[in-house]
C-alpha cells in the first residue's frame, strides 16, 4: 500500500466515494474483527481502571475531598439564594457540560450552557453576578485558551469551579477558581500510552462521570427530603419510559384504593404506551 501524508489526506475530497484507507471484510470471522474484540476489551479495561483510580482519590485523599466540599457548598449556596449554575467546557468538555446541564435542571436545579466562544460575543451575559449564579468550568488539560479567555472577562464576585485532570495546569492555578473537582488519572492510562492517538476517550469518561456523581449529590443538598426530591424530578420527566414509571406508581398508589381500584389501575398502567423519545 502506498505511503499517505497529512497534505493528501487533507487534500482528498469530501465524497462518498469508497476509501483508501479501510479494508473490506469478508466475514465475522475475519481476524481483523478479532484484532478489534481485543480493542475494545482493551480500552474498557482501561476506563474501568481509570474510573477505579479516580474514585481511590476521594477516599484517600484529604486535599480531593476538601476540594470537593468547597465544591458542593459553592454551587448549593448559589442555588440557594436563586442563582444559577452555568457550565462550560470547549471541544469534547463542551457535550460533557450539555449533558451536565440538562441532568441539573432535570433535577430542579437552575443550569445553563455556556460557550466560551460565543461568550466572548455577548452570551456572557448570561452570567449573573447580580442574581449569585455560579460557574463551572470544564477542562480535561487545565489548559483550555479559549476558557482562559472567558475567565478574564467574568465578574470577580462569581464562584469558578474547575473540573479537570490536572492540578498542575494554568486554568488549576487561576485567581478566579475557587475550588476543583479534580478527575486526574496515572499516564499509563492516557490515550496516547494506549492506543497512540489523543483522541480524548479516558478524560471524557472520568469527568463526565463525576460530574453525575457530583450534580445527584448536588440535588439531596439542595433538596433535601427524598419525598420531594422525587416528586419534583417526576414533574420534570412526563414523557418517556421515565414519565411512564412515574405514572404507574401514581396509579398504583393512590391513597384509598380498594383492592377493585388497584386491578384497574394495573389495567390503566398496561394501556400506557411509552412516549417517542
Amino acid at each position: 500500500m502506498e505511503s499517505w501524508s497529512n497534505s493528501s489526506v487533507s487534500s482528498t475530497p469530501l465524497t462518498r466515494q469508497s476509501s483508501d484507507f479501510s479494508l473490506h471484510i469478508e466475514d465475522d470471522a475475519s481476524p481483523v474483527l478479532e484484532r478489534a474484540i481485543q480493542n475494545v476489551d482493551l480500552i474498557l479495561s482501561n476506563q474501568t481502571k481509570a474510573l477505579s483510580y479516580v474514585t481511590g482519590q476521594y477516599r484517600t485523599s484529604p486535599w480531593a475531598v476538601a476540594q470537593m466540599k468547597t465544591s458542593l457548598r459553592v454551587l448549593n449556596n448559589a442555588l440557594k439564594v436563586g442563582g444559577k449554575v452555568v457550565v462550560s467546557g470547549m471541544g469534547k468538555s463542551y457535550k460533557i457540560a450539555s449533558k451536565t446541564v440538562a441532568t441539573l435542571n432535570s433535577l430542579r436545579m437552575h443550569s445553563a450552557l455556556l460557550h466560551p466562544s460565543e461568550a466572548l460575543h455577548g452570551d456572557l451575559g448570561m452570567i449573573r453576578e447580580d442574581h449569585n449564579d455560579a460557574v463551572v468550568i470544564i477542562s480535561a488539560s487545565g489548559n483550555s485558551p479559549e476558557l482562559l479567555q472567558m475567565l478574564e472577562y467574568v465578574p470577580l464576585s462569581v464562584p469558578i469551579v474547575l473540573l479537570t485532570c490536572s492540578k498542575a495546569s494554568v486554568l488549576a492555578k487561576h485567581p478566579k477558581v475557587v475550588s476543583l473537582l479534580l478527575a486526574e488519572v496515572p499516564t499509563s492510562l492516557s490515550e496516547t500510552s494506549m492506543y497512540r492517538l489523543s483522541a480524548p476517550t479516558i478524560p471524557t469518561t472520568v469527568c463526565l462521570t463525576l460530574l453525575d456523581a457530583v450534580a445527584v449529590a448536588l440535588s439531596e443538598l439542595h433538596i433535601h427530603d427524598y419525598s420531594v426530591r422525587k416528586a419534583v424530578f417526576s414533574v420534570h420527566h412526563p414523557g418517556g419510559a421515565i414519565g411512564i414509571n412515574h405514572q404507574l406508581e401514581k396509579l398504583q398508589n393512590k391513597p384509598g384504593d380498594t383492592a377493585g381500584d388497584a386491578a384497574h389501575a394495573r389495567g390503566d398502567a398496561a394501556s400506557i404506551q411509552p412516549a417517542p423519545e
